[in-house]
């Protein structure tokens, strides 16, 4: 078990680190700088502050620094927001983004285990069709189109939910939903096919023979081997989680993760990039290490692969 953490955790720090450098130097290898608005500014003043936030020194010398000050917790100050830090701005964008995150789990696992076990339990039927239909459309529609949809019905015909902005629980409904369609569409059709599978073993239909409903056998038996599949499937998940806020956070106004990180690459504010890269990989990395943990403990066979 030791040797199996080991080598994960030695997997996540190097692929880290290919993130940090990579980004880092495909960021400074584009055109434009980041002081360029729209007015000229004076030879003198962009010197000074290339000088002041360290732009003009070599390229080797900034990623050096860069990784020292990444080593003791210090993403760098931001440049189009004078003052404020890359860590500030993750202390503030982070609990908003880490609860709409979780709402879209919380929607998202559990309607699309149930989904597709109703799926399975009513193979080549209507109620199976219907719910691959559903689980297409929620694969096929990107994320921003449906948001934009969501608040066309529910905001501006229904008057039924905010149109955008974040404070009351009414404001998180319509992201939740936009951001939970895509992984409930996969986990759905999954999860039907694992169980579709794992009901036509010889001891499901001895259970079956036995008299015992269908329901109860699958949610009692046939379930929980048709889960292992999908357990390995909340990493991606989290990935899209993390990388779908940035669309859906920035049509609803949400002071998010996501948002801060569009407003940086138009801004063209290199700490600012460089540093939410790194936190949004080290987040995904990191679950994607949990989830691996967690299918070992449920599947040992993993640990001597």
């Amino acid at each position: 078990m030791f040797g199996f953490l080991f080598k994960k955790a030695l997997i996540l720090l190097i692929s880290l680190w290919c993130v940090v450098t990579g980004t880092f130097f495909l960021m400074h290898a584009i055109p434009g700088d980041p002081f360029i608005g729209d007015h000229a500014i004076p030879e003198e003043i962009m010197r000074s502050l290339s000088a002041y936030y360290g732009l003009d020194q070599p390229l080797w010398v900034q990623y050096t620094k860069y990784l020292k000050g990444l080593l003791g917790g210090d993403l760098g100050p931001s440049i189009v927001y004078q003052g404020r830090t890359v860590n500030q701005f993750i202390a503030d964008g982070l609990p908003i983004s880490a609860r709409l995150g979780f709402q879209a789990l919380c929607v998202s696992i559990p309607c699309g285990v149930l989904l597709g076990t109703w799926a399975a339990m009513k193979r080549a039927r209507w109620q199976d069709n219907f719910a691959m239909a559903l689980s297409t459309v929620g694969v096929s529609v990107p994320s921003f189109v449906l948001s934009s949809l969501l608040q066309l019905i529910f905001c501006v015909k229904l008057h039924l939910l905010p149109v955008a902005l974040w404070g009351s629980f009414e404001h998180t409904i319509l992201p939740t939903i936009a951001l939970s369609a895509l992984p409930t569409a996969f986990i759905a059709r999954l999860t039907r096919s694992n169980m579709v599978e794992v009901l036509q073993q010889d001891y499901i239909r001895t259970a079956l023979a036995k008299g015992i409903p269908l329901f109860k056998v699958a949610l009692r038996h046939a379930l929980r081997n048709a889960l292992l599949p999908v357990i390995a499937y909340l990493g991606p998940v989290a990935s899209h989680i993390l990388t779908g806020s940035f669309m859906v956070e920035k049509i609803f106004a949400i002071p998010g993760l996501g948002a801060w990180m569009i407003h940086s690459i138009n801004g063209r504010d290199y700490p600012m990039i460089l540093g939410l890269t790194v936190f949004f990989s080290a987040a995904l990395m990191i679950s994607l290490f949990i989830v691996d943990l967690l299918y070992s403990v449920l599947d040992p066979r993993i640990r001597h692969e």
